[in-house]
């Protein structure tokens, strides 16, 4: 069994991507033409706004897709996770390893645990879809 918990992103970064360059270069347009009239100061407002539109893109794009993967295996469970880029891998022995809803802060993350080490998913999902995951998963695990 495989479950991947993704961020519910309403944009691709391709798409978000569109998005700002056609504010920018509607917004550069506009610069263009208030520095034609001598008006070159709204024109170097524009270029920073156009940096601040590039630098939410960035940001945007560095975590729309990151994920947390459980994969459900004879003898183990398997986490990756991918944060930034970032990919990182864990496992945990399947018949040994207990499942709980635990609560973090403000939120309530599914915890797998064996022994001292503990590992936490559903950062990038709602309650709901934890606790959906949960009652899933915890059939599975003894």
């Amino acid at each position: 069994m495989v479950w991947t918990l993704k961020k519910n992103c309403a944009l691709s970064p391709r798409q978000f991507g569109m998005c700002l360059g056609f504010a920018g270069v509607i917004s550069l347009g506009i610069g263009v033409a208030w520095a034609s009239m001598g008006f070159w100061l709204v024109f170097l407002f524009v270029l920073a706004e156009c940096m601040v539109l590039l630098t939410a893109f960035f940001c945007y794009s560095l975590h729309a897709a990151d994920f947390e993967k459980v994969v459900l295996t004879e003898k183990e469970i398997v986490f990756e996770f991918e944060t930034a880029g970032k990919r990182e891998t864990q496992r945990l022995p399947r018949f040994q390893a207990k499942a709980k809803m635990t609560e973090t802060g403000r939120d309530k993350l599914v915890e797998f645990s064996w022994g001292a080490k503990a590992i936490t998913v559903g950062k990038l999902v709602d309650l709901k879809s934890r606790e959906k995951f949960f009652g899933e998963i915890k059939g599975y695990i003894c």
